[in-house]
């Protein structure tokens, strides 16, 4: 069962739940499977000996959603053994499309039209 913690954090003022449980510092970290920029599966053990910074984003079409990834991919090569992995999250899907092939671009107007609602 998966526990949700209502109220846990405000997005512009409105109250907004979290789900899982609260970490803390000292934790495991809890398992993940992602995908890289090269499009490989990666997980905790892809980044065995490495310091991880972990951010959660709800888009990175937001303001502090974008400058938070700028700033940690900036600084983090400054620091020895750091990765950082960025996860946005979109909510609800308004549009879908699987190109058939990766090197093709996407209907970008109908995504565009999906995102203005």
């Amino acid at each position: 069962m998966v526990m949700t913690r209502a109220g846990a954090i405000t997005l512009k003022g409105t109250p907004t739940d979290l789900v899982g449980p609260e970490l803390k510092v000292g934790d495991a970290a809890p398992d993940f499977l992602l995908q890289n920029n090269a499009l490989e599966e990666v997980s905790q053990d892809s980044f065995v000996e490495k310091t991880l910074i972990i951010a959660t984003v709800p888009s990175l079409d937001t303001p502090v959603c974008h400058a938070e990834t700028k700033k940690f991919n900036e600084q983090a090569p400054d620091l020895a053994n750091v990765e950082v992995l960025v996860v946005s999250t979109e909510g609800k899907l308004t549009y879908v499309e699987y190109v058939k092939e990766v090197a093709e671009h996407p209907n970008y107007d109908a995504a565009l039209a999906a995102a203005k609602g």
